[in-house]
């Protein structure tokens, strides 16, 4: 507050000298229409040629001055500038005070002469007040120099019409002062209100500009987090599928399966991180697609049953006759609403069972989808609480449950992006009820392949390349990808990949982003201009990457990649990403 203030103190008075400077510049045309009026209309030029022209030099010489005032101003501070504009004033307002006391002298109060200088007088004094009001110095100045001497030579007159005329001047001196510091302290609130205003506003424009700032340091921080966790990750995860895959004893299976559900987990709170920063970003775009739902809502229920079963809970899974096969909507986000529901629901129940019931709503085409448990409860008081962002309804929750308290809150955002709202009914030791409604329209059979499908296109023995720096992350790929008969030729960047490519036929390639020399899409790139150049066959490539930011795949599909795989992923995932890329073009999964 302090510097919106001082901002608008310096302000003030930048506006008001500008003002200032401004009226001054156009009361010049005034003692020039007085002098010309009275050598027009009087004989005062004629019968006083040395007063009138005298008092003419001096109004040009502070007209100049004004005029300089106007050109030069911001180069003079201080007393200079202040007793600059005292000069102004005072070479217009001492001459047309002294032709006002001439004409008095000269011609008496029954003189045209005096009639019109008199009128003239009083008519510029009140401008005057209006013209000095922003420096009552200027206004006091004006006034005592134009009227106070003819007020005097009324008092010294002492008859009847001096006394009046003094009487009658002396009201007009008051009232231009009082009315003028009435209009100074009027004019310099507002000129206050206008700073003030004006320097909030670039406040609020600074604030938003440190704020864009922030937000693109913020997406730049979570983007290279992303990417550096991301890739230990996926040799984490790689290597423990790798080792599962071959026979151990069960001990070291069983450490082997702690390892690897551990880095589940830890992908699991990076996703939910990354997920909340996309929603609360406004950068969250559903689609709009056919979705099997009765599928999706089985394969669901086959992941969330051995969730259940660890815990000895019962799965009360219903889908009424009434929801469609097949709807539209975005099948993802539906998905991780509902696990997220579910997981939370297996999580924070002990004993009892969870539950999972879908049914149409009267009248429409949205589905309800309720999520029920008889675990631990929330209390009333903190059931709004559990959808804010980091929030837990007890804090004592994190250290029994763990989890980062986002879940809920992404789950709300999603669903009322879906156009519904994610609502609770809890009680504390009796579990716990979640539900929303969202309009899936009907849809005409979704074009869903199955896993039967998938594994009957897969090709064996194909000849890859794999462009990796990471020499584990090498390693990882290759186990996984010799498991299923592919030759793989490893190189470590782009340069190396291109080299690689112009040197034999592969069935596809398969490449990670950032790599020293040139990075992947970079590599894909002048791959496709080459081929095009040389008229040779189109090569697959599917880009490995840790890039898992809104927008990547898309940048990377059209820079020339025909499939994208973010770090770190599952076996099958590389195996359907492969063969998804590889496959004939009548039988690409839609």
């Amino acid at each position: 507050m302090m510097s919106i203030t001082l901002t608008a103190a310096q302000q003030v008075a930048r506006q008001a000298v500008t003002e200032q400077i401004s009226r001054l510049v156009h009361g010049v045309y005034v003692y020039a229409s007085m002098l010309v009026v009275l050598a027009w209309t009087t004989p005062f030029a004629v019968d006083h040629p040395r007063v009138y022209w005298g008092c003419a030099a001096c109004m040009a010489s502070g007209a100049a001055v004004r005029l300089a005032l106007r050109l030069f101003w911001e180069r003079w501070r201080g007393a200079f500038l202040e007793t600059m504009l005292l000069t102004a004033v005072g070479l217009t307002s001492a001459p047309s005070g002294l032709l006002y006391l001439c004409s008095l002298l000269y011609y008496g109060f029954e003189d045209w002469t005096f009639t019109v200088l008199l009128i003239w007088t009083v008519g510029g004094a009140s401008g005057s007040m209006v013209s000095f009001a922003l420096t009552l110095r200027l206004l006091v100045l004006h006034v005592v120099l134009l009227l106070v001497p003819a007020l005097g030579l009324g008092l010294w007159q002492g008859d009847t019409r001096g006394i009046t005329f003094a009487i009658g001047t002396m009201v007009l001196v008051v009232f231009l002062l009082t009315q003028g510091v009435w209009l100074n302290r009027a004019y310099l609130k507002q000129l206050e209100d206008r700073a003030m205003e004006e320097a909030r506003l670039r406040e609020l424009e600074l604030a938003k500009a440190a704020a864009e700032a922030a937000n693109v340091a913020k997406s730049l921080f979570l983007a290279n987090m992303s990417h550096e966790i991301r890739t230990p990750m996926h040799v984490v995860m790689g290597m423990a599928q790798v080792v599962l895959a071959g026979e151990l004893p069960a001990e070291s299976r069983e450490n082997v399966e702690a390892i690897h559900g551990a880095s589940e987990t830890l992908l699991h709170v990076l996703n939910e991180i990354l997920d909340f920063s996309k929603v609360e970003a406004g950068k969250v775009e559903l689609e709009r697609a056919p979705i099997g739902l009765r599928r999706m809502l089985e394969e669901l229920r086959l992941t969330v049953r051995p969730l259940a079963t660890l815990k000895g809970l019962p799965l009360e899974w219903t889908v009424e006759d009434g929801v469609p096969e097949h709807v539209t909507g975005d099948a993802v986000r539906l998905r991780q609403v509902l696990m997220n529901l579910l997981g939370n629901a297996v999580k924070f129940t002990a004993a009892g069972a969870v539950g999972l019931r879908v049914a149409r709503e009267p009248g429409g085409e949205a589905l309800r989808f309720t999520v029920t448990d008889s675990g631990i409860g929330i209390p009333v008081d903190k059931q709004k609480l559990i959808f804010e962002a980091f929030a837990q309804a007890d804090g004592s929750v994190t250290r029994r449950f763990g989890g980062t308290g986002l879940g809920l809150a992404i789950s709300a955002k999603l669903v009322a992006l879906m156009g519904g709202s994610l609502t609770v009914r809890s009680e504390v030791g009796k579990g716990s009820e979640f539900w929303f409604a969202v309009c899936l329209p009907e849809s005409a059979a979704a074009s869903v392949e199955v896993p039967e499908q998938a594994a009957a296109r897969e090709r064996t023995g194909l000849r890859l390349l794999l462009a990796e720096d990471n020499a584990v992350s090498q390693r990882v790929a290759v186990a996984l990808l010799g498991k299923r008969g592919h030759h793989v030729t490893v190189v470590a960047n782009g340069v190396a990949a291109i080299a690689a490519w112009e040197r034999e036929e592969f069935d596809a390639l398969l490449m990670d982003n950032q790599m020293p020399e040139m990075g992947g899409l970079e590599a894909v790139r002048e791959i496709r201009e080459r081929e095009a150049k040389l008229n040779r066959r189109r090569t697959p490539a599917v880009m490995l990457t840790a890039s898992a930011m809104r927008g990547d795949r898309e940048r990377f599909l059209d820079g020339g990649v025909d499939g994208y795989l973010a770090k770190p992923f599952r076996a099958e995932e590389l195996y359907a990403a492969i063969a998804e890329a590889t496959a004939p073009p009548g039988c690409a999964t839609q």
